[in-house]
């Protein structure tokens, strides 16, 4: 991560942009990423350690099994069920009805247009248990706005402890937020159990570089992945880079830009007659 910010100067009207200043708003970028925060006060035992009255329900957290299904702070086997601390928040699906969910209890202050990036850790120990994260919206008198779930998975989960991130942004008039994971989606298939551990809202740093040459494909972003910094350049008159199938650069220049992505969805490109593309992603650090 860059640990100063460099001033910069436009380059004259006409002349394309330089190499030099393209690297220099990425490092701005990045420290500009580590100075300011997500604007909210963060989840209370996300890693749903605390438990004072010992009732097996993390504090902070309101708990509801599904028909058939079973919820609970698991601290019975932290080497293998937790990711942070000693204990997670376990959902067992025993039958067709699903496990349950967990919302956090308190509504969380959050103004409106307000940019949130959520992370959290999940595995289960059946691909096909149908998983989902929610995020509900209330006005000022917490009536519910709207919810928006920024995961749903009937396929394809982790069966190992794997880091998720999302972004989102609150509608219009939204005062508060809650934050809602569900194990087992109710009226589901699948017997096996769901865990969650360390959920918070963070600030991205990041995470990886890519450089692609002359070659097309898809750039699948890792899951804790929520955007990127894509940066083109080539070196034909005939070179026409594409990145999200919108991304082209001027002859002989440099593109430059930042996109929004989702963890785990393909996105395709295309760096033809020796053109090159760069892609620095950002997200939640494990």
């Amino acid at each position: 991560m860059a640990d100063e910010y460099t001033e910069q100067t436009a380059p004259d009207i006409g002349d394309p942009t330089r190499r030099s200043f393209a690297l220099n708003m990425i490092k701005n970028s990045d420290y500009i990423r580590t100075q300011v925060g997500t604007g909210n006060m963060g989840i209370f035992n996300g890693d749903f350690e605390y438990d004072l009255d010992e009732d097996d329900e993390p504090e902070g957290w309101t708990l509801e099994a599904y028909d058939g299904g079973a919820i609970t702070r698991d601290a019975d086997a932290p080497d293998t069920n937790a990711i942070s601390g000693q204990a997670s928040l376990r959902m067992d699906c025993t039958d067709t009805n699903g496990g349950g969910h967990a919302t956090t209890a308190s509504f969380i202050p959050a103004p409106p247009g307000g940019v949130y990036n959520l992370k959290w850790w999940m595995k289960s120990t059946l691909a096909t248990l149908s998983n989902k994260v929610n995020v509900h919206f209330y006005d000022e008198d917490t009536n519910l706005i709207s919810s928006e779930a920024v995961y749903d998975k009937a396929t394809g989960n982790p069966t190992d402890w794997t880091l998720f991130a999302r972004s989102f942004t609150t509608p219009a008039d939204t005062r508060y937020m809650k934050v809602e994971m569900v194990g087992g989606v109710e009226d589901t298939n699948g017997v096996g159990s769901v865990f969650y551990d360390a959920v918070d809202f963070f600030v991205p740093e990041r995470i990886e570089s890519e450089i692609i040459y002359n070659v097309a494909g898809t750039y699948t972003p890792a899951e804790n992945v929520i955007g990127a910094h894509v940066w083109a350049e080539f070196y034909s008159s005939m070179g026409n880079p594409q990145f999200f199938g919108t991304m082209n650069t001027i002859n002989y220049g440099y593109g430059y830009e930042f996109y929004e992505m989702e963890g785990g969805v393909g996105i395709n490109y295309d760096a033809d007659a020796g053109s090159k593309i760069y892609i620095i992603s950002y997200g939640a650090v494990k």
